[in-house]
């Protein structure tokens, strides 16, 4: 690895989460000197690293966000369709989900006006609005620019084993068959943009992109903060919160 101090220094990080879901860029800074750095020559000793950044992006798949990152384990090595278990089928699951619904936004959800649906309530190709899109990945800033505005999607503690069909919570039909099924916004389930070339982007070109890295634990992303600092879920009186200026910091206690 290539250690370079200005780098970091001179990189922005415009609506950087420090978040839990599938991305993980490290970025190790050492104390070589500025002549070292202008030369940008590699690591000698692991020593010389002082830090270590993990930025964590929030409530995205890593294929959603860098699928179609240059060498990355994305898209490419993915499955062209993944048909869903429907719920609303009677009996439930009896049935498969085989076209991509109408994303949704607002509260109450309702269809997004951005994204065209076909008479049947299905998100239509975007260059046939008569014709449904089948259920597989699929670049949603066809529809919208980059920069626009979509729904949210659900990433609670249950849901995520619903969507996963683990077993626990009910009778297990298959594997990865729910993801669609049990979201709150079923239509963008399986969207994604390229975001390779944004700020975030540019620093994992630099340094080093996780393409392989999952969440610890169920849910949403206050819970993996933890698990990536103690690598344990909190138990019940054994932690205190502690102000200290604008901030709040978590001490754990020993058992």
């Amino acid at each position: 690895m290539t250690i370079c101090i200005k780098k970091l220094v001179r990189a922005t990080l415009p609506g950087v989460a420090t978040t839990a879901f599938a991305l993980g860029i490290l970025l190790a800074i050492s104390s070589t000197s500025r002549a070292e750095d202008d030369e940008r020559k590699p690591l000698r000793n692991i020593n010389e690293i002082k830090h270590i950044i993990v930025i964590y992006q929030e409530n995205w798949s890593f294929d959603s966000l860098y699928g179609q990152f240059p060498g990355a384990d994305g898209l490419a090595n993915s499955f062209d369709a993944i048909p869903q278990l429907d719920v609303s089928a009677t009996p439930a699951y009896s049935s498969l989900i085989y076209q991509t619904p109408s994303p949704l936004t607002g509260f109450p959800l309702a269809t997004d006006p951005q994204f065209p649906s076909t008479t049947g309530g299905k998100l239509a190709l975007a260059s046939n609005h008569s014709l449904a899109l089948p259920l597989i990945p699929y670049d949603f800033t066809t529809y919208i620019a980059a920069d626009g505005f979509t729904g949210d999607i659900v990433h609670r503690f249950y849901h995520e084993q619903l969507q996963i069909d683990n077993g626990l919570l009910e009778t297990k039909n298959g594997d990865l068959d729910k993801f669609v099924t049990w979201s709150d916004n079923p239509g963008l389930v399986l969207s994604y943009l390229d975001a390779t070339n944004l700020p975030e982007g540019q620093l994992a070109q630099q340094y080093t992109l996780c393409d392989n890295f999952f969440h610890s634990a169920y849910g949403g992303s206050f819970l993996n903060h933890q698990w990536l600092i103690a690598a344990a879920a909190p138990r019940p009186g054994r932690h205190r919160f502690r102000p200290v200026g604008s901030r709040v910091t978590i001490r754990w206690l020993r058992s």
